[in-house]
């Protein structure tokens, strides 16, 4: 080869090489996945699905179950949930008003059908100047009838009361069983009348069954 086709391709090479080591690097290696890093490159939001999904594909939520509740009843809890039909139980802060009344506790259970109504854990219910406080009340909102256990409550002119469990049995009648009777707030009341059951008439009259009464500590 002559000197001058030797100089020739030297020339070439020494001008063509950087070219081709430039190309090279630029090119992706093999078994590398493309991402974009912490944000989407332009090319990966052309790519279909690559960065916003199919909408079709989606989970769409379904329609929510509403409690078939009238406007009188109102109930308000940090979860309530319909674990079959018609049936719904709500825990949490759980503060019910219907008709004139207040209840509150901590969970209670509702059947929308049979208006059976269950609360437990620090029962509450108020109505017009009755209190009462309870572990636990059964109760149907249609007929108002229903029982509270562990019962304690305060009815006018100035009437305490409690006892193992109160049963309303009327729009006005109430029935206590293993229960205490004073007019007294004190923590040791001066008098209170014990008696197996007591059926009582609000603003009327109360009749007991087996009962003793004391002045402090002291059988009369």
């Amino acid at each position: 080869m002559s000197t001058m086709k030797k100089r020739i391709l030297f020339h070439l090479f020494f001008f063509i090489f950087p070219f081709m080591v430039f190309a090279q690097s630029q090119e992706e290696p093999p078994n590398v996945e493309k991402t974009g890093g912490i944000f989407p490159t332009e090319a990966q939001a052309d790519e279909p699905d690559a960065v916003t999904p199919n909408r079709s594909d989606l989970i769409k939520p379904g329609k929510r179950t509403r409690p078939t509740f009238t406007k009188e009843l109102k109930i308000a809890a940090q979860t309530q949930n319909e674990i079959r039909p018609n049936y719904y139980v709500m825990e949490g802060y759980v503060d019910l008003a219907y008709q004139g009344f207040r209840l509150q506790a901590d969970r209670a259970e509702y059947d929308a059908k049979t208006k059976d109504l269950i609360a437990t854990g620090n029962v509450v219910l108020d109505q017009a100047d009755q209190h009462l406080t309870g572990d636990r009340l059964e109760l149907n909102l249609e007929t108002k009838k229903g029982s509270m256990y562990n019962a304690r409550g305060f009815v006018p002119p100035q009437i305490f009361f409690w006892g193992k469990r109160l049963d309303k049995i009327g729009e006005e009648e109430y029935k206590l069983y293993d229960g205490v009777f004073t007019e007294c707030n004190q923590i040791v009341p001066h008098w209170r009348l014990n008696t197996s059951s007591a059926r009582m008439t609000i603003d009327e009259y109360i009749h007991f069954r087996n009962f003793n009464l004391k002045a402090k500590s002291i059988p009369i």
